[in-house]
């Protein structure tokens, strides 16, 4: 409910909305992400956004706040692309951790974090779907054959 109100009200406003009622830390994170997750509406109304683009750009917000921009925007492929994000792609993770890939004899440093990104990216574009595949791109990707970017 206070998603939906938040919607209606321009960014500079949302602020002083959460002062005026008093909201709670809780309910001042969905009122800014709403600014933000509708600020993304028009990226997400496009043709051909891969499912990696969609998990990029509203990982991390309240769901509260995906659900009132949802219900609440006028954009039907966007309002669907932030549904799948709640049914689907908020709960995807890459089925290895660090630790596989430091056994895989990958470093340890900021390259196992971006590999981990990427094997994720992978799976939600249906690019990598079983652990195995995962395994595969991980050995190719240490071993040098993709590069790391």
């Amino acid at each position: 409910m206070v998603g939906a109100l938040a919607y209606w009200v321009d960014g500079g406003e949302r602020e002083a909305l959460v002062g005026r009622l008093s909201m709670s830390a809780a309910w001042a994170r969905v009122v800014g992400d709403v600014g933000v997750v509708k600020g993304e509406l028009r990226a997400l109304g496009k043709a051909g956004v891969r499912r990696s683009e969609i998990y990029d750009r509203l990982a991390g917000r309240e769901d509260a706040a995906i659900a009132a921009v949802a219900v609440c925007a006028d954009n039907e492929r966007a309002s669907a692309r932030l549904e799948l994000f709640r049914r689907e792609l908020a709960g995807v993770k890459a089925a290895l951790t660090g630790d596989d890939l430091l056994g895989l004899g990958m470093e340890q440093g900021p390259a196992v974090g971006g590999l981990l990104g990427e094997l994720l990216r992978r799976r939600l574009d249906g690019d990598v779907v079983t652990r195995d595949d995962e395994l595969a791109y991980a050995r190719g990707w240490i071993g040098g054959g993709f590069g790391c970017g």
